[in-house]
């Protein structure tokens, strides 16, 4: 079934790549893609919706904070910490068949694995090597 979906996508976005020049109204109109940075604003716009209708996420459940399903919010990190957030609170992409998903998630922080585990004594790592061998 996801080989359908994508298959269905790729014909939509293919079509698409024909209307180089395309000035017709895009479907969502509050989105209007314009300038220099698109090759082919149609064929983007195209492929956004595709992956709105069709993108599914599988976020794995392993794992205990806070290594796992945390991550800082504050200073230079806060965009991963926010994005593990995100994903954890995520209804409409997310999945909960990983067969039926066309991305999978470890919402791990690598922030977090050394503040927990990081010797710096020993300036040790093997911990955070055996961490992720038994999360994958």
């Amino acid at each position: 079934m996801i080989e359908v979906g994508l298959t269905s996508a790729r014909a939509s976005i293919k079509k698409a790549t024909r209307n180089m020049n395309a000035t017709e109204r895009h479907e969502d109109p509050d989105y209007v893609p314009q300038g220099a940075i698109y090759k082919n604003a149609y064929v983007f716009h195209r492929s956004y919706l595709e992956m709105e209708k069709l993108l599914k996420i599988y976020v794995y459940k392993e794992g205990d904070p806070p290594m796992f399903h945390n991550g800082p919010c504050r200073s230079i990190n806060s965009t991963k910490g926010r994005f593990i957030y995100q994903m954890e609170m995520e209804k409409h992409f997310r999945t909960k068949d990983p067969d039926k998903a066309h991305v999978y998630f470890l919402p791990f922080s690598v922030v977090m694995m050394f503040a927990y585990l990081y010797d710096a004594k020993h300036h040790e790592v093997k911990h955070i090597g055996q961490l992720l061998i038994m999360s994958t």
